[in-house]
């Protein structure tokens, strides 16, 4: 038997419950997030050293990465207003 296996088993019977699924549930929208920016904007290396520098480099990854987002909605809003003014 596994040395862990009393853990293994305990984490288990949580996974079953109500409260994992609340927390879960919270969890997945944030990890999505999080790995659009490690695969597709190079957050996995940084590019320099140092804490601070490697904490600003994350923090203006994510604003591109916002701002992207607000660009894409903000475009979709007009084809559709551009769709429903034609009809």
């Amino acid at each position: 038997m596994n040395k862990y296996y009393q853990v293994q088993m305990e984490a288990l019977a949580y996974s079953k419950t109500e409260e994992y699924k609340l927390e879960i549930r919270k969890r997945c929208p944030v990890e999505g997030t999080g790995a659009e920016l490690v695969h597709y904007h190079g957050l996995r290396h940084a590019c320099y050293w140092g804490r601070l520098k490697v904490e600003l480099q994350a923090v203006l990854t994510a604003l591109a990465v916002n701002i992207k987002r607000w660009a894409n909605i903000m475009l979709a809003g007009l084809r559709n207003a551009k769709i429903r003014h034609a009809v």
